[in-house]
């Protein structure tokens, strides 16, 4: 929506430019189209029903291709240790093979649990300005990790 009023904003502005605006917006709108269309491959593939973030920076991928987020900490505050022992029981009931981290935190609690439940601790950096990126690079590690929820594999 935001690059549909853009575009329509530029030509408005100066309608001369509006074949070279629309080859543009077109290649925009197709690598948004098949940027969701990895996401929500590499999120059905592996049966991605859960992911585990030290920070909820995942909340909008979350609900868009309808996996369930699971923060470490609370409400901004690093976890105690009972809640440690909660995000470790829960990760593994869970079957999470992979904590994301942004780059600017602390990864030494995600270290802990991820030692716990046999996952990988994974740095994103989802403020960067190459978006299109960032979101290439979080399937990448579904893919690599293989992030199946073992609890909601299915039974031949």
């Amino acid at each position: 929506m935001i690059a549909q009023h853009i575009y329509s904003s530029l030509i408005e502005v100066d309608p001369t430019y509006a074949d070279s605006l629309k080859i543009g917006y077109n290649k925009f709108i197709n690598s948004i189209d098949s940027l969701d269309s990895m996401m929500a491959n590499a999120v059905k593939r592996h049966n991605i029903k859960s992911v585990m973030v030290f920070h909820p920076i995942l909340s909008y991928l979350a609900r868009d291709y309808g996996f369930n987020q699971i923060a470490i900490e609370s409400e901004g505050k690093e976890p105690s240790p009972k809640m440690m022992k909660t995000n470790i029981d829960v990760a593994k009931t869970n079957g999470i093979k992979i904590i994301f981290v942004q780059q600017e935190f602390d990864t030494e609690r995600a270290t802990i649990i991820a030692r716990q439940i046999g996952a990988s601790v994974v740095k994103l950096d989802p403020l960067g300005y190459n978006w299109n990126n960032s979101i290439r690079y979080i399937v990448s590690q579904f893919e690599q990790t293989n992030n199946i929820n073992q609890h909601d594999k299915p039974t031949n």
